[in-house]
């Protein structure tokens, strides 16, 4: 399906710069621009592969510590590539060398270095441990190189007069294409250690249960500084969203819990609304506009806040226990004074990055209690037996 999809994009990419339709909807499957279906789909692809490289650490911790070093150094890598991808992170690096007279690469050599050396001391300690772990290099090799090259086509790009629309259409199907095929590559590899996760009982994406507590207060951390960071952006219109890429991937990751208990055939109707629900919200973060100002009397809130608060409904139907209620009234009631003083924020355009981070938060930190709940279960009753 993600070979399916991503063929798809790249078909319309090519279309729409030969075709030349007036701007609208279609656009949303144009993978040269920013805040649309199209990026949300490469960032998120980056994503879920940094998360089936995470099972290749949970795999590897104890059998090889180093092994799982080098995953873990992979999944961290592909993760920045994510925020990149959606967040126009490099764009704005090179713009802002040039801005202070240092030229295009004075930021952005640097941070491809560490990058670099990152990257090569993850392959490093894959090779080091041979056998299997070895063979794994040279298809991860493959796809950062996929990756890789798309800088290179970005010179050639700004290097040349692209007059012709048809060449001008294939450069632009050639380039987005190598980033599909190398993310499809590294797709392939990782999803690997998720099936032998299965197979061992250890259950999809592990690290999101067995680590929650350090995920959810690293997201929490990185709320406030992401919203910061946004609202000081003055080229919101054509660049992606910092803060929004942060809200995508929390509601990707509450939708891969969800998605967890689905494959071990555990869940009911409520499971399947909940995770298309969070994928929706991951989609909404990133396609819709902060701009939109609905004015209720005296008070101006976000559309973003509104249409969140919708999506935020759905979820909580799907969160309580309704035999017992009770159960979840707490942790709802938390959720609701969270959402109305972000909603209520006097700057609208605050509110409209805040309440979608105020509700991945919950439903990452909400959906990841819930499966560790489950786990603690399944481990008492193992015991009993």
């Amino acid at each position: 399906m993600a070979i399916a999809f991503s063929v798809c994009l790249i078909g319309a990419t090519v279309a729409l710069y030969i075709f030349e339709p007036p701007f609208g909807r279609l656009n949303e499957f144009n993978l040269a621009l920013e805040n649309n279906l199209a990026a949300w789909w490469s960032g998120m692809l980056l994503a879920l592969v940094a998360l089936h490289a995470t099972d290749g650490a949970m795999l590897n911790r104890e059998l090889s510590p180093s092994v799982a070093r080098g995953w873990w150094l992979i999944a961290i890598v592909l993760i920045f590539l994510s925020a990149d991808e959606v967040g126009s992170l490099h764009e704005r690096l090179g713009g802002l060398g040039q801005a202070y007279g240092f030229g295009k690469w004075a930021f952005l050599l640097p941070l491809g270095a560490v990058l670099g050396l990152v990257f090569w001391t993850a392959l490093y300690l894959l090779w080091q441990a041979k056998g299997r772990h070895r063979r794994q290099v040279w298809p991860v090799l493959s796809g950062f190189l996929l990756l890789g090259s798309v800088a290179l086509q970005e010179f050639v790009e700004h290097e040349f007069e692209w007059s012709n629309v048809y060449l001008k259409a294939s450069r632009v199907g050639i380039e987005e294409g190598t980033e599909l095929v190398g993310m499809l590559v590294l797709l392939r590899c990782t999803m690997d250690h998720t099936a032998q996760c299965f197979r061992k009982g250890i259950g999809a994406f592990s690290a999101l249960v067995q680590l929650r507590r350090g995920f959810c207060g690293g997201l929490l951390l990185s709320v406030p500084l992401a919203v910061i960071v946004t609202i000081s952006l003055d080229d919101l219109a054509h660049r992606g969203r910092p803060a929004d890429w942060l809200a995508a991937v929390a509601f990707l990751a509450a939708a891969a819990i969800v998605i967890r208990r689905i494959l071990r055939n555990e869940s009911g109707a409520r499971d399947w609304v909940l995770a298309g629900t969070c994928i929706l919200a991951s989609i909404t973060a990133v396609i819709l506009g902060p701009y939109g100002i609905v004015e209720a009397g005296s008070v101006e809130l976000a559309r973003r806040a509104i249409i969140f608060t919708i999506l935020g409904l759905v979820m909580c139907a799907c969160w309580v226990n309704w035999p017992r209620p009770r159960d979840s009234g707490t942790a709802l009631v938390l959720l609701a004074v969270g959402y109305g003083l972000a909603a209520l924020v006097p700057r609208p355009e605050v509110s409209a990055f805040l309440v979608p981070l105020v509700l991945a938060c919950f439903a990452f930190w909400r959906n990841t209690l819930d499966e560790s709940r489950a786990s603690l279960e399944d481990l008492r009753v193992s015991r009993q037996i």
